[in-house]
């Protein structure tokens, strides 16, 4: 296109004249367009001039809208001071892409995961809860089957006994299980709330095992006693079930095979003596070199457990034998681990005596003595009946002279002030714990140490 020169040459105070801005325009489109390098465009002229291109919502001119040329081109406006196109829009490299789709992935993960975080902290509260409900009722429960006339439950004294014992076996107990399985609803894989359901459902074992051996509770629960022995079966196998299943969650917690072990004990000695060899396997276990090795307590509760189940009636003298032998070797292995462990010594003279082995029972029975601490809620083992079975030790070895002998020792020496066996038998105190049978063995002995001259 042709342009006359002198409308480079800015206003010629002609009619007509050429604004600058068109003189600049016309330069570029010509071709002598200045370096790339120059300032950029502003933002808001760059849209009023790309809304003015077709030619009829752009901006009036005070020389009148602009035209089309002789070649169909249109001619934008653009500012005098700019020299350089409108920049396109600029494209984000990979990398900021990147980060910004990364920035709303991680937004979304923390979304999701405060929401997952609040969810389970809520179950957990939830469980928690639900387990703390199922103690309040099992303990209650277990009391009310042990004391009866002492359950703490408003309006049962005008129950009978029998009463409340069903209506703990009935109400009581099941409320204790159902909380417990609403715990586990929301924390399955928590050990110990299996451990709790386990030992609720033990406490339901003990209360059909009270009613097989009392016709009268039998009878207020509407069932017969055989029933209440095939129901106590089933509640043992139950707990099992539940007390396996901890031990599986947490393999390594001694508690696990420790309360397997107790389970087949209670089920052994007072239903079904064939699930003793269970019981003894679940001890081994619990009390092996990676377990509750240097556990005294429950190898004093392993020694009780075999002495107990020594008792059955239907076992030959050689397999008392046998458990007598285990049960000793269990209080030694007590014995050695704890130094105050009264109760494990006393019980260890009560196996040496089974087995004959008087004078090895009566040096255990003054030990017991020595070390004292008994705790006669577990092992029935007290002052009272520790002495008797010293002096029945001491009679059956025929060793009348350490029958009148000062026990000697630490512990003996402040309780007793060095006082013989014969003159701890005595004391109102000690004699309060004495059976009517040794009573009279007691007469008979003090009357043969009288006659040979070895007590006043």
């Amino acid at each position: 296109m042709s342009v006359p020169a002198r409308n480079f040459q800015g206003f010629d105070g002609g009619a007509t004249r050429v604004p600058r801005v068109l003189v600049a325009l016309l330069t570029w489109v010509r071709g002598d367009r200045p370096p790339l390098s120059a300032p950029t465009v502003p933002l808001v002229p760059t849209i009023v001039l790309a809304q003015g291109r077709s030619g009829d919502s752009g901006p009036s001119s005070p020389h009148g809208p602009m035209r089309r040329g002789s070649t169909g081109s249109a001619k934008p406006r653009t500012d005098a001071s700019s020299n350089a196109p409108m920049p396109s829009p600029k494209t984000p490299s990979p990398l900021q892409a990147m980060t910004a789709v990364g920035g709303s992935v991680l937004a979304v993960l923390a979304l999701v995961g405060a929401t997952l975080l609040f969810a389970g902290n809520a179950n957990v509260v939830r469980a928690d809860a639900a387990d703390k409900q199922g103690q309040m009722y099992e303990q209650i429960g277990s009391q009310c089957l042990s004391q009866p006339q002492a359950c703490p439950i408003e309006g049962v004294q005008q129950l009978t006994t029998q009463q409340v014992i069903v209506y703990t076996g009935t109400s009581i107990l099941p409320q204790a299980v159902a909380y417990y399985q609403q715990a586990l609803d929301k924390q399955p894989s928590q050990d110990r709330y299996d451990l709790d359901m386990g030992r609720a459902y033990l406490d339901e074992a003990r209360y059909y095992l009270v009613a097989a051996g009392n016709p009268t509770v039998a009878r207020q629960a509407n069932i017969t006693t055989a029933a209440a022995r095939r129901s106590a079966a089933q509640e043992f196998a139950t707990a099992v079930v539940v007390l396996q299943r901890a031990r599986t969650l947490n393999p390594y917690n001694a508690d696990h095979p420790l309360n397997l072990a107790r389970l087949y004990t209670s089920w052994a000695t007072q239903l079904d003596p064939s699930k003793w060899p269970l019981a003894d396997a679940y001890y081994r276990i619990a009390l092996g070199p990676t377990m509750a090795v240097h556990n005294g307590r429950a190898f004093d509760e392993w020694g009780r457990a075999a002495l107990a189940q020594a008792q059955q009636p239907t076992l030959t003298q050689a397999r008392r034998t046998v458990l007598y032998r285990q049960a000793l070797a269990a209080f030694g292995q007590a014995c050695a681990v704890d130094d105050l462990l009264g109760d494990a010594r006393a019980l260890r003279g009560d196996a040496y005596a089974a087995l004959g082995r008087f004078p090895q029972a009566a040096a255990s029975y003054a030990e017991a003595l020595r070390v004292g601490g008994f705790e006669a809620a577990q092992t029935q083992a007290t002052v009272g009946t520790v002495v008797q079975g010293l002096i029945m030790a001491l009679s059956n070895a025929r060793d009348d002279r350490g029958l009148v002998s000062p026990l000697y020792g630490g512990g003996a020496t402040a309780l007793y002030g060095g006082a013989s066996p014969m003159m701890l038998a005595t004391s109102p105190t000690v004699a309060a714990d004495f059976s009517p049978a040794f009573t009279s063995t007691l007469r008979r002995i003090t009357t043969t140490l009288r006659q040979r001259g070895l007590l006043k």
